[in-house]
């Protein structure tokens, strides 16, 4: 009975990181979601044209949508934290350098249009600053295993 009476969280602090872990995990549902085409044909198109253009093969948009999905369950059901926190942080540094994110800014709402990537002329979404973060932070969270 006495475990019953127990607090799923030790303070506030281990609250605070709860959500926080719960918020990165939810930040990665549009990730996989585009991937796996569940935001419409066109925007699935698109995400396939773009990894073709940038030299990979199609399935590397679901190998992409894998990883993004197991973020996405790791983190906001906290599942296997510190796998999922290296896995992420590989995932991020991947995708920020070769999608060639760093192109087009710091923030997700910053793009550039008119790049040239492989004789394709694209627009690159940039969102250097939220896989910079992450990848200082999802090591912390290896290391603590919140």
């Amino acid at each position: 009975m006495q475990k019953l009476k127990e607090k799923p969280y030790r303070n506030s602090a281990d609250l605070q990181l709860a959500l926080i872990r719960i918020y990165i995990g939810l930040n990665f549902t549009h990730h996989f979601a585009e991937k796996f085409g569940l935001l419409g044909a066109k925007t699935y198109e698109e995400v396939v044209q773009y990894f073709t253009a940038i030299g990979f093969s199609s399935i590397m948009v679901v190998i992409s949508g894998l990883c993004a999905f197991a973020a996405f369950i790791g983190f906001t059901f906290g599942l296997f934290t510190r796998f999922a926190a290296i896995g992420t942080s590989l995932y991020l540094l991947i995708a920020l350098f070769s999608g060639r994110h760093y192109l087009a800014g710091f923030s997700w709402a910053d793009h550039t249009s008119g790049i040239v990537i492989n004789g394709v002329e694209q627009t690159v979404y940039g969102w250097m600053g939220i896989p910079l973060i992450l990848v200082i932070y999802l090591p912390i969270v290896r290391v603590n295993g919140w």
